[in-house]
């Protein structure tokens, strides 16, 4: 939650949080996520527009097998405001921002959502190999399966042509949300489906 909003609504009930042991807590996580030791395998982490990534990358150019992703949901959330504390954490503002980090992390409208993850498939294309994977998640306000389905088989089929889907889409409603306890009612999302395209 917000800082603002959780200080107001606390004010308003009369309740008062308890004292925490921030950093006892992170160093207890931390041992527990790393008790098995550290992982074997090695990355690669690019803090980068999903646009240009072929470009930053000319060394994979043709040798990613699967791209797995979950690009932000068509009018549901701003993404830059809604991580606020992990931006804390790594030396932002202790405060929610808003267009200081991403002009656009929100799409409103349809066309402007279908037409950035066309954008987006065209700066990964050419990482891709010939036979690889896309899996995708993605979701919207007042959204249909089949809308969603005809916006993701042609925005993929801009960037890779002859891709075929051959999983999906698998549609579901996002059940019982955080929002829910504090602001019961409000829209959220709709609808989220998945999809498993083949280039």
């Amino acid at each position: 939650m917000k800082p603002a909003y959780s200080i107001r609504y606390r004010r308003k009930h009369g309740l008062r949080p308890k004292r925490s042991r921030v950093f006892e807590i992170l160093r207890n996580r931390a041992r527990f996520r790393l008790q098995d030791g550290r992982p074997s395998h090695t990355g690669i982490a690019l803090q980068a527009d999903v646009r240009k990534t072929s470009r930053l990358l000319e060394s994979w150019q043709g040798r990613v097998q699967a791209i797995i992703t979950s690009p932000p949901y068509l009018n549901v959330t701003n993404f830059e405001e809604d991580q606020w504390l992990r931006l804390w954490f790594l030396g932002g503002p202790p405060w929610p921002t808003y267009g200081r980090i991403s002009k656009n992390d929100r799409h409103s409208s349809a066309e402007g959502y279908w037409r950035f993850l066309s954008e987006a498939w065209q700066g990964v294309a050419g990482l891709l190999t010939k036979g690889g994977f896309i899996v995708c998640r993605v979701g919207g306000k007042k959204q249909s399966p089949d809308a969603l389905a005809r916006g993701m088989v042609a925005t993929i089929r801009s960037a890779f042509p002859s891709a075929e889907l051959v999983l999906g889409p698998f549609a579901s409603s996002p059940g019982q949300r955080q929002t829910d306890n504090f602001r019961p009612g409000t829209a959220g999302c709709g609808i989220e489906a998945d999809f498993v395209f083949r280039t």
